[in-house]
């Protein structure tokens, strides 16, 4: 059972902004706002770059203070957002441009 005075909801990354601040999107509409990386994030050097699909959690009570509590792993599962290249074949082309 979760908390049911916090709201989830799954957004996608577009930029970072200074002081651990995050720019982000919603999937289904195009509404933006900014938020910062949880606690528990924080403290597991979990990193976070544009692109990345993240779950948001806000409280109902002060809807100002959004955290991000959790970062999708995309890639294992090597998923193609929106068009863009995968981030494993950039990883492939990275260590090819290094070898060189």
């Amino acid at each position: 059972m979760g908390k049911e005075w916090v709201l989830e909801r799954d957004w996608e990354v577009l930029e970072v902004l200074p002081a651990w601040f995050f720019k982000v999107k919603l999937k289904e509409v195009d509404t933006l706002v900014r938020c910062k990386k949880s606690w528990r994030m924080s403290q597991s050097n979990i990193s976070i770059i544009p692109w990345d699909r993240v779950k948001l959690e806000i409280n109902q009570y002060d809807m100002s203070q959004w955290r991000i509590i959790f970062r999708y792993n995309d890639y294992k599962t090597n998923i193609n957002t929106a068009g863009r290249d995968t981030p494993a074949s950039n990883h492939q082309i990275w260590t090819q441009h290094i070898k060189k």
